[in-house]
């Protein structure tokens, strides 16, 4: 909370930061280059969202900063998509890890709405 307020007053006040851009706040927090991976890139692509997975997956558990967003809706704020993910919006990532059903891997990624 006070990374956030000092965050902010560097910035001219919390209208100024809200609905930014995650890369751009850690690199202004940490000084190091952010990845951007853009899932729907992957989205017909097996190959292309193991090679996603796996890097975030790196990216965790070698502690980096790692978290996920959702472009906002071209009309409505805070959109609630069917999957329960709210469109513009920022999430942290708590952990990831794969599990079978109907004898298919599936690879999941915990969330949480801060």
């Amino acid at each position: 909370m006070l990374i956030e307020k000092a965050y902010a007053k560097a910035y001219g006040g919390y209208y100024k930061i809200h609905s930014g851009i995650l890369s751009e706040a850690f690199r202004d927090l940490t000084g190091a280059p952010p990845r951007l991976y853009k899932l729907e890139e992957a989205q017909n692509s097996t190959e292309k969202a193991n090679k996603i997975y796996n890097k975030i997956k790196k990216a965790f558990k070698t502690t980096y900063l790692v978290a996920g967003g959702t472009k906002p809706h071209p009309t409505i704020p805070e959109f609630k998509k069917p999957n329960g993910l709210i469109m513009g919006h920022a999430y942290s990532i708590l952990d990831l890890d794969k599990v079978v059903r109907n004898n298919q891997e599936v690879r999941l990624i915990q969330l949480r709405n801060p």
